[in-house]
């Protein structure tokens, strides 16, 4: 049990599916939970989300990411964690100066740490390198615990195994996320949701649209749904026409209204030139949508299947807008009754990344990692 456990998480911004992970901890296992957000700018992370509802009865500390080496605050804030005074710590990378401060700072010295990252490997050169230039860094940490199986061939790479266990299921979904599916619509229309930003792809997508909208008779209208700096770019307006199809942006959604916006759609589309997971793709796969994404994402070893009879969706060349259209019309094609199957397989593949499953497996991670103590 670890009942009356005090957790302090060190997470880079605020992301809306945190919040009913944190509360299940809370709720199912008896623990308090703490919460070091580092945001680039606090204001717009406080006004971005609905802070009451997301992180109801979750303590949120607020800091900006890129402290200056100058920060005057490193004793206060060095108070404030001790008076919290946490049976452990779950550090998220190596980044953000306050993450760093409390891997390695000698207040924290006896308090079992869990490094938590979402990389996947890579055989680039900076990757390779890191296992030397982090070493040190590395050593403060008792365990490692990341979303899936892309990213656990980095961790292993980094040195965590063995005496240094590492989980995966890192990443999760509001429980809300698994209620009733979504239904087969008489008009049926893609969705994506995310940043508008360059490594999500997005621009690839409009172009794969384009393309898919003059070859089938009837296209499916395209939402996006976000925010970002192509926001503009890709949105002078809010509707755009592309021939008989229809480009829509619906803007940034608050975490509440999302799963009844997937449940409005037969597929969704995440199309990233790189991303480490996808919590995305794991939300619509919670609410029965079949899905499209990239073999840039990470997620996909977890969540996507192509064939069998666990098929849900089907995978695209990452940044090539021909393959991505090849197979959004092939989702277009697809009967009721086959998008239903797909639908129904997405929701199985999702089933282990709700947020009380989460609990579960950082409750094992903390009854664990405690009981060997800090290295």
């Amino acid at each position: 049990m670890i009942t009356g456990s005090r957790i302090l998480f060190a997470w880079p911004g605020l992301t809306g599916f945190t919040g009913p992970c944190w509360r299940a901890l809370q709720r199912d296992f008896g623990a308090c939970v703490k919460c070091m957000a580092a945001v680039d700018d606090p204001d717009d992370a406080s006004r971005a989300y609905a802070m009451e509802s997301c992180f109801a009865g979750i303590d949120i500390k607020i800091v900006p990411k890129g402290i200056p080496i100058g920060f005057a605050d490193w004793d206060a804030l060095r108070d404030e964690i001790r008076a919290f005074a946490p049976d452990i710590l779950f550090i998220t990378g190596w980044s953000v100066p306050v993450n760093r401060f409390l891997a390695t700072d000698a207040a924290f010295h006896a308090i079992p740490k869990v490094f938590q990252m979402d990389m996947p490997w890579a055989f680039r050169p900076r990757k390779i390198a890191a296992r030397f230039i982090l070493k040190r860094y590395l050593s403060h940490f008792d365990a490692a615990f990341v979303p899936g199986a892309c990213a656990a061939r980095y961790a292993r790479w980094l040195g965590f195994a063995g005496k240094r266990p590492l989980y995966t299921g890192l990443l999760a979904t509001d429980d809300a996320f698994f209620g009733d599916a979504a239904t087969t619509s008489d008009s049926p229309s893609f969705l994506y949701v995310g940043r508008y930003a360059l490594e999500k792809g997005v621009d690839i997508l409009a172009e794969a649209y384009r393309l898919y909208a003059k070859s089938v008779e009837n296209p499916w209208p395209l939402d996006f749904a976000g925010a970002g700096l192509l926001g503009k770019a890709l949105f002078p307006t809010k509707e755009i026409a592309v021939g008989r199809g229809l480009m829509r942006n619906l803007g940034f959604q608050q975490p509440a209204a999302l799963p009844s916006l997937y449940a409005a759609h037969a597929a969704f589309i995440l199309p990233s030139r790189s991303e480490s997971w996808g919590v995305a793709l794991a939300e619509a796969a919670a609410r029965g949508l079949p899905l499209i994404c990239t073999d840039a994402c990470g997620g996909r070893t977890e969540l996507v299947r192509t064939s069998g009879p666990d098929a849900n969706g089907f995978v695209a060349r990452a940044g090539d807008v021909r393959s991505l259209a090849e197979v959004m019309v092939r989702m277009h094609k697809l009967a009721p009754e086959e998008r239903r199957r797909l639908a129904a397989a997405s929701r199985r593949l999702a089933a282990p990344y709700s947020a009380s499953l989460w609990a579960e497996r950082v409750a094992r991670i903390v009854r664990e990692v405690t009981e060997r103590g800090a290295r």
